[in-house]
């Protein structure tokens, strides 16, 4: 038993416990069912712009690289540690919330590397020059799904776009084996080209003790995107004062990228890391 009094969700699939105030989100996800060649050519006559673009970056990738190596496979400890280590420099540039700092969350990674199995296991596509990693993608793989998790890639390898061409490969690399790429919530750009479907899921919360919030479907876009910004540094930090750090980075970000006023971010994120501070999130 967790033994917490609130039990935070982001991205389920089931609803079939209830919960407290449940929005809706899309989760977008490829269709591999009728292999990758079918995938791609629905996918390229519906984006020509992207898939051209993606293209051309490949050709030139492949000019400028031509010894470059994909791979995929089982994830190495080599591996994780570059993506762990890739994604820590960039939570640190982009000023979010680093998800690693507490520890408990590569240790999970790394658990998860030991599970290795043809129906469960962490899986990684690798774009190797040499013996230098210059891209990674860490996804989980769950019987016939594959559910992508952590990509990075060195930033001096930005203007080829390596990230599309890597989750691309990966798709072509698990066809015959994955029906079901998942993209996870979201509404990043780069996602409508690559995926095909998209389905319900929730966000919400149980608590043991009834608190009185204002709902999220009552805020706008951006004060709702700091609550779950906020909610995943909750989920990270199991400490108080590793949550108030969090939750001042985020309210700094928000402030400074956004028309988030000083007064209208620190009324959102004082309540929910001070009042819910000790609440277990996930």
């Amino acid at each position: 038993m967790l033994k917490a009094r609130r039990f935070e969700f982001q991205g389920l699939i089931d609803l079939s416990a209830p919960c407290e105030s449940p929005q809706t989100q899309k989760r977008l996800y490829a269709d591999l069912s009728a292999g990758f060649e079918t995938y791609f050519s629905g996918n390229y006559e519906q984006h020509k712009k992207v898939f051209r673009n993606t293209e051309r970056c490949r050709r030139n990738l492949n000019k400028d690289y031509p010894d470059l190596v994909f791979s995929w496979g089982a994830v190495t400890p080599e591996t994780l540690k570059w993506i762990v280590d890739c994604k820590r420099s960039q939570y640190r540039q982009s000023g979010l919330h680093d998800v690693f700092a507490c520890g408990w969350t590569g240790d999970m990674l790394h658990a998860l590397a030991k599970q290795n199995s043809d129906d469960f296991a962490l899986m990684a596509g690798v774009y190797r020059h040499g013996e230098r990693i210059i891209a990674a993608e860490v996804a989980l793989k769950s019987g016939s799904d594959l559910h992508l998790w952590f990509p990075g890639y060195d930033p001096t390898f930005a203007r080829y776009g390596v990230g599309i061409l890597m989750t691309l490969d990966i798709m072509k690399a698990v066809s015959g084996h994955v029906k079901r790429v998942d993209f996870g919530c979201g509404d990043e750009a780069y996602k409508s080209p690559l995926t095909t479907h998209s389905g319900l899921c929730w966000e919400g919360h149980v608590s043991a003790v009834p608190f009185r919030h204002q709902p999220l479907r009552r805020m706008n876009g951006l004060r709702a995107q700091l609550m779950r910004r906020l909610r995943i540094v909750r989920a990270c930090e199991l400490k108080l004062s590793g949550q108030l750090h969090g939750g001042w980075q985020i309210v700094r970000r928000a402030i400074k990228r956004s028309r988030l006023s000083m007064s209208m971010a620190i009324s959102v994120a004082l309540p929910e890391l001070l009042l819910r501070g000790t609440y277990a999130g996930f």
